[in-house]
């Protein structure tokens, strides 16, 4: 039945161009061709409703700490995450609402002045007098980023919130004059890293390349020294 109509459609549309000399034949190909196109006009408009894309996005971000009283005891820091699988809704073509699982690496430089250092199974900094010290503090989570995309042409805007799962952290400390690598878990019982974290982001793209900003409104660790909040700015790329 869908055939027939588009066959007449096609018919109405082309009529007044077709001359009565024209064999049959080559009328009923022309028809044909013409129902052809409009399948392919009408599939282009469609879209799948649910989608699943592996690796569907990737970032680099740098941290930056509230100015409290332990702020100026950390260095420059960063983030890296990329996405393994999304799972998106499409309604329409320029709305889209997605859940994905992230991989994420946090790394906390102290400043030259200080180290961290495990002290009774919680991380601290310390003052200390090396001539030469570089000490860190790395993170490795698995996040659920869940957001609201809208896309306007090649421009897109997306917001959400992430929820973080934190699985494996460490310090490291090189100086001249000692290697220190202590390594815990998040789970230990009365553990240093805050078990279940969030943040608050947003993202503007053009076409793949972007720009990303992260609100993390509690601290990484549970107990001091750290700020009690930070935030991410960085470089996004968009590949669903």
């Amino acid at each position: 039945m869908k055939k027939i109509i588009l066959i007449l459609s096609a018919l109405v549309a082309v009529a007044p161009g077709l001359s009565a000399q024209t064999p049959a034949g080559d009328r009923l190909s022309q028809l044909e061709e013409m129902v052809v196109v409009a399948k392919e006009k009408k599939q282009e408009h469609k879209h799948d409703v649910f989608q699943i894309n592996p690796l569907a996005h990737f970032g680099y971000g740098w941290h930056r700490l509230d100015a409290d009283v332990y702020a100026d005891r950390f260095g420059p820091s960063r983030e890296v995450f990329f996405n393994t699988i999304t799972l998106g809704i499409h309604p329409t073509s320029w709305v889209s609402l997605s859940a994905g699982l992230d991989l994420k690496w946090d790394k906390f430089k102290a400043d030259e002045s200080y180290m961290f250092a495990v002290v009774d199974d919680d991380i601290t900094t310390l003052d200390h007098a090396f001539s030469s010290m570089k000490s860190c503090f790395t993170t490795f989570s698995l996040t659920v980023p869940v957001a609201l995309k809208f896309e306007l042409g090649p421009l897109g805007i997306s917001a959400g919130s992430e929820f973080i799962f934190p699985m494996k952290s460490k310090t490291k400390v090189r100086s001249d004059y000692n290697t220190l690598n202590t390594d815990f878990s998040a789970v230990t019982k009365g553990g240093q890293v805050t078990k279940f974290q969030y943040d608050f982001f947003a993202t503007l793209s053009f076409e793949t390349i972007g720009v990303f900003f992260k609100y993390y409104p509690k601290p990484v660790l549970e107990k001091a020294p750290f700020p009690e909040t930070h935030y991410t700015l960085g470089i996004y790329l968009d590949l669903n």
